[in-house]
């Protein structure tokens, strides 16, 4: 008999979870979905593809939501339907009643860890590449509505006040090598310049046209410092690698330039080539749980921090980032557990409320049982911040993560402890 219960139940509640986390996941990766392609103009295969890699990540936020819903709405039906009633005249306690709310949580609690240590990492890793992928598509995207492409920081960065085809008017490139001073930086302007992408492998630096970043005697104006991509390329470097996207050649009509000299060089032909390179970095939400603990027990091996060293920071700076380091890798750890423990406590919690408020309330049971839920959702997102915002005190700061989740473990033991009493 205990057994045929149980497959009911749990027949119940499997198929309310599926349907509500189906449409809970599927509402939240298009709102997200949304304003990330707005600033890509990528074509509907692309765009499909962003939007499979976000539903992992979506996942988290709705399987929780989705089991709370399934608890309060298959135990509120039970006790609303006085079969619980009936089942414990029958000599079945509620231990036995509440059994398959522990199955469900663990489940969710189960597939949560799964996405958090492996699917997640590679879903945004992967949809990072569907960007990289796009360059020449993205590019054109951003002149047309941004008049810009690349930011400050970036070795490469392109404005112009037209576009047509893949012709550019008012331009002025600059490369601004690994975000260094003004005094390293070279722009090139230009009223009509000429655009041109090359896939990775099809660029050849030997080709003729001088490269932007280089002096008028072929040397580099960092040689004498390391690069990101220098230090990306340390074969001791985990976390960090150096990804070519092919190349852009510019031909400039009536060209000048910031540096006499460069102009000099450049005025046969006019043109630049430039390889285009990014040093792609992890960060703590592409991490599996393995390389979080490693972030946080030895940054000094991070890429940021052997960065920062490679541009000689003094010791201050370079403790200061140490603590940066360990208190985003903590902090992303925490939020990790703390999740997935309130999605098993809320499992319960559901259950609860549903028992309680029978006879039609179950609504009612479900937006009580939300407010516990928002309220766990916004301990960890502030928990984070406070954390990573105040790596002095980040051990104690862990504890707002938490919170959320302690008071849920709280209201459980109060509920489900006065439903087996009964």
């Amino acid at each position: 008999m205990f057994k045929i219960l149980h497959r009911y139940i749990l027949l119940d509640l499997v198929k309310i979870f599926v349907l509500s986390t189906s449409a809970l996941t599927v509402f939240l990766s298009l709102a997200y979905a949304l304003g990330k392609l707005r600033d890509t103009g990528l074509g509907p295969l692309e765009s499909a593809q962003l939007i499979g890699y976000f539903i992992p990540a979506m996942l988290v936020f709705a399987m929780p939501i989705a089991a709370l819903l399934t608890t309060t709405l298959v135990y509120g039906r039970l006790a609303g339907n006085n079969e619980l009633i009936a089942c414990r005249s029958s000599g079945i306690s509620m231990n036995t009643l509440l059994y398959p709310v522990l199955l469900l949580g663990l489940f969710v609690g189960g597939i949560n860890y799964v996405l958090f240590d492996q699917v997640i990492p590679w879903a945004r890793f992967r949809a990072e590449n569907v960007g990289m992928q796009n360059m020449e598509r993205i590019f054109f995207h951003n002149m047309r509505t941004k008049r810009k492409f690349g930011r400050d920081r970036d070795s490469f960065v392109i404005q112009a006040q037209g576009v047509s085809g893949n012709t550019l008017y008012g331009i002025a490139a600059t490369y601004a090598p690994d975000g260094q001073q003004s005094s390293s930086r070279f722009s090139v302007f230009a009223p009509v310049a000429t655009i041109h992408f090359q896939k990775p492998g099809e660029i050849d630096p030997t080709q003729s046209g001088p490269t932007m970043g280089q002096r008028a005697d072929g040397s580099d104006q960092q040689s004498q410092r390391l690069t990101r991509e220098d230090v990306a390329r340390q074969p001791d470097v985990w976390d960090a690698e150096v990804v070519h996207l092919g190349g852009v050649w510019l031909r400039m009509i009536g060209m000048h330039a910031s540096d006499s000299r460069k102009e000099n060089e450049m005025a046969g032909s006019q043109t630049i080539h430039q390889v285009l390179n990014t040093t792609r970095v992890l960060d703590t939400n592409e991490m599996t749980f393995d390389q979080l603990s490693r972030l946080y027990r030895n940054p000094r091996d991070s890429f940021d921090y052997r960065y920062s060293v490679a541009r000689k920071s003094g010791p201050a700076p370079l403790e200061e980032l140490r603590q940066k380091i360990k208190a985003k890798a903590l902090a992303q750890m925490h939020s990790r557990w703390a999740t997935i423990a309130s999605c098993v406590l809320l499992v319960g919690l559901g259950a609860a409320l549903g028992i309680h408020f029978r006879h039609g309330h179950m609504l009612t049971a479900f937006f009580i049982s939300m407010g516990p839920a928002m309220f766990a959702i916004f301990s960890i997102l502030l928990g984070v911040q406070l954390v990573e915002g105040s790596p002095e005190k980040m051990h104690g700061m862990v504890l707002v993560i938490w919170s959320g989740s302690i008071m849920v473990l709280l209201l459980d033991a109060i509920l489900i402890g006065r439903l087996v009493r009964q």
